[in-house]
């Protein structure tokens, strides 16, 4: 649950307690709606961060593989080449 969402509902928490006497029960199901909806949009950030680092993940892992088989590529010819200056020598 984010901070927002945390704050919001302790707040109406608080306002429930004092409002009871002050608000109709439409008026609290009102304000309960709204903190939901607030809840809601903040679980669709969330979701949508999550989509994001699981994307970067994926591309780290294939740069990562990437750049293995490069390093292995230029380990294995310069191996060759020192091969071949040893023959010569």
């Amino acid at each position: 649950m984010s901070c927002l969402a945390a704050a919001l509902r302790t707040l109406f928490c608080s306002i429930h307690l004092i409002a009871n006497a002050m608000f109709s029960e439409e008026q609290l199901a009102l304000m309960a709606n709204i903190v939901q909806i607030f809840n809601y949009i903040e679980n669709s950030h969330q979701t949508s961060n999550d989509k994001i680092m699981l994307e970067l993940q994926k591309q780290n892992e294939v740069y990562l593989e990437t750049s293995i088989k490069q390093n292995n590529e230029i380990i294995e010819r310069l191996e060759r080449l020192e091969n071949g200056n040893n023959k010569r020598t």
